[in-house]
């Protein structure tokens, strides 16, 4: 009965005695506690699983239980996977009793957090202590098997995945299989070589393969080997416990395979992507060719590998520029080319300034050729109308040397033709400005300087159109005089 106070009454029951029937004396009374529903909910505390409880076992459930809180008219649960309760499991503010079950979304050998609020209309309070710490049970492994990758003659290895989940992922274990030799049209000793029958799970991994070694035997088929996973006290097996590999036949030519990354269409593309494709069975090496039109006729980019992706590197392609990719698959047999050839793709906007490679002559260079010409190779094609007139040549004493520049055939180099021959044994200032731009019209970033040295004239004497020798030439150590005195005496009479 609802009365005027805020306080928690107690009414003593007990049992009085019957001829009709005996009194258990350790049983014959009970208190009862009436809550006053004036007064927030009373303590309670939790109880299991217990704190730092270690083992728990989810299956079928696990349950959460707590005392009574007295005057409680409902309890809020929260349970997660962290201590600070961040994207809780289970938030239920609807429980009216001191048990919850949770039957599913909990992961073996999880740790987990749990909190409980007693709730009335006055106001709430939390459990004693809390909140609590458990950690659940490693479950039974559970072995799975796939294909990783088919084997193909004669030596392209295959591999078979075997992968546990639940379990204690840092014990080792032993898992057993068999050759489906029934299904499996490729025979041990033949098509590959046998296989054991055991792999092990390390300790700390969840997965571990089995290698499957291709023979080259005398037909020109492929063949499929079926293994099957063999159950064990210590491991449960998936439904589907066993997997195929093809053996492809290096007889035949390669077999079909698709292209896959980047995928057609795609825009915005690295300059320097990654091309990836499936595996082409029976394929020893893999033909790239990357180009700006449809017609492959001069490809910007070109290799053979013998995986299954390559990168192309930088500078070989232009930004904001659609290119044609395809991948082909051979073997001593034939070709194939992918099914789905030719990709396509957009670059994304180049913003990657050029830089100079080389240089001919080389900085510091000494005994250079008079009649050389000046060459500048870029790190990727320049656009002509910047790269004219970029190129300046000096001779220390007097000053520029007057040419000619032109751009090479794949517009990666400069080449300044002087208009005469250089002076023998003359230091000469090469600089290519920044006014210089790659194809995107990006500037070299800082102006590229070196320097070279003419080589010395046989006869001692400088030619050329007056430019002054260098510190120690051959010239410099002839005076005037003597060279006149050498004039003379040459004359008749």
């Amino acid at each position: 009965m609802d009365d005027a106070d805020t306080v928690s009454e107690q009414v003593i029951i007990e049992i009085t005695a019957s001829a009709f029937y005996d009194i258990d004396p350790a049983n014959f009374l009970t208190i009862v506690t009436i809550a006053d529903d004036d007064a927030p909910p009373g303590p309670f505390t939790l109880s299991a699983p217990g704190n730092y409880a270690m083992g728990v076992d989810i299956t079928p459930r696990v349950r959460l239980e707590w005392t009574v809180s007295v005057g409680a008219t409902s309890y809020h649960l929260v349970l997660a996977d962290n201590a600070s309760f961040d994207s809780p499991i289970r938030d239920d503010d609807t429980i009216t009793t001191n048990i919850y079950d949770i039957l599913t979304g909990l992961n073996y050998g999880a740790v987990y957090w749990w909190k409980v609020t007693a709730v009335n209309a006055i106001d709430t309070v939390e459990a004693t202590v809390t909140p609590f710490q458990f950690t659940t049970a490693y479950g039974t492994p559970l072995i799975t098997i796939e294909t990783t990758s088919d084997a193909a003659e004669p030596s392209t290895p295959g591999v078979f995945t075997v992968t546990r989940s639940v379990g204690d992922p840092t014990d080792p274990l032993t898992v057993y299989y068999e050759v489906n030799i029934i299904a499996s049209s490729a025979v041990a000793g033949q098509e590959y070589v046998a296989l054991s029958g055991t792999v092990e799970i390390l300790g700390g991994e969840l997965t571990a393969e089995i290698a499957v070694m291709p023979m080259d035997d005398a037909d020109s088929t492929d063949e499929e080997l079926i293994v099957a996973l063999i159950d064990d006290l210590a491991y449960d097996l998936d439904p589907i416990s066993g997997a195929t590999m093809t053996i492809g036949d290096d007889d035949i030519v390669p077999r079909a395979f698709d292209l896959l990354l980047p995928t057609t269409g795609s825009t915005g593309v690295s300059l320097t992507p990654t091309l990836t494709w499936q595996t082409a069975l029976g394929a020893a090496d893999y033909v790239v060719v990357v180009d700006d039109n449809s017609d492959w006729s001069s490809p910007e980019f070109g290799v053979t590998v013998t995986t299954t992706s390559c990168g192309v590197p930088a500078y070989y392609l232009a930004g904001l520029t659609e290119y044609y990719w395809k991948v082909t698959g051979t073997n001593r047999i034939g070709t194939t080319e992918a099914t789905n050839a030719p990709f396509t793709f957009t670059t994304e906007a180049d913003t990657t300034p050029p830089t100079v490679k080389s240089t001919s002559p080389e900085g510091g260079d000494t005994k250079v050729s008079i009649s050389t010409d000046i060459r500048i190779t870029f790190s990727e094609p320049m656009d002509w109308p910047y790269a004219a007139n970029i190129v300046t040549v000096t001779c220390v004493a007097t000053g520029p040397v007057a040419g000619t520049e032109s751009l090479s055939v794949n517009e990666r180099a400069i080449t300044f033709k002087p208009t005469e021959d250089l002076v023998e044994s003359t230091i000469y200032s090469v600089t290519v400005l920044t006014d210089v731009r790659d194809v995107a019209l990006n500037p070299l970033a800082v102006d590229h300087t070196f320097d070279f040295t003419t080589e010395a004239p046989l006869s001692g004497l400088a030619t050329g159109p007056g430019c002054l020798p260098s510190a120690g030439s051959a010239l410099g150590l002839v005076t005037l005089a003597a060279a006149l005195a050498l004039i003379r005496r040459r004359r008749p009479g």
